[in-house]
């Protein structure tokens, strides 16, 4: 200790001491940061992004009172719902390459997400449901009891659907009361999905 001290006072005689001060980075907004079927729980691996945008945007009808919110880095689509008691949800659309590690993988992601533990295959439930002239997996979750801080449980009405060596994801997650009401107007909105 004290060797170093003497060096380090030896070394510093009259050299003068510069100081920069570099700009703090912006944080990325979260849609960027983490990309989301969701809302958010899935990092954007490198490249990702970039074979997302190969893929077509494909055809739909978005009802009214979704309102339109910024695209993410694999959001092809995106919109905030808001009910009448201040309850809100995020619908996302979103591509990515393969098979983002199959059906159970991104349910057990979900369940993550609204405070759920993990199923095995055996307990998997899922509904095959038309999307467009295509089919999907439909799953439904409702998590537990709202935390401290939350008027309502969340829930997660989520679409997989394969296209060509792609994943589609079709979700809709928020306060569990405004999921419930909104299971046929999201199930509307997949009947006319067109996938070019």
């Amino acid at each position: 200790m004290g060797l170093f001290a003497t060096v380090a006072l030896c070394s510093c005689k009259e050299d003068s001491v510069t100081v920069y001060r570099v700009p703090k980075e912006a944080p990325k907004p979260l849609a960027e940061a983490k990309d989301s079927t969701s809302g958010g729980g899935m990092t954007v691996l490198p490249g990702m992004a970039e074979t997302a945008a190969q893929f077509e945007t494909p055809e739909w009808v978005a009802p009214a009172g979704w309102q339109p919110q910024p695209l993410g880095q694999i959001r092809k689509g995106s919109w905030r719902i808001e009910g009448i008691s201040g309850q809100a949800a995020d619908v996302s659309v979103s591509v990515f390459p393969g098979d983002v590690g199959g059906i159970l993988a991104n349910v057990n992601r979900w369940r993550e997400q609204i405070g759920l533990q993990p199923v095995t295959e055996g307990n998997l439930e899922t509904t095959q449901v038309s999307i467009g002239e295509r089919s999907g997996q439909l799953i439904v979750l409702e998590g537990p009891a709202p935390e401290e801080g939350q008027a309502y449980p969340q829930s997660i009405l989520g679409c997989l659907v394969s296209v060509e060596g792609s994943t589609w994801i079709f979700k809709m997650m928020g306060d569990a009361p405004l999921i419930a009401e909104q299971g046929q107007v999201f199930d509307a909105f997949l009947q006319t999905v067109r996938f070019p």
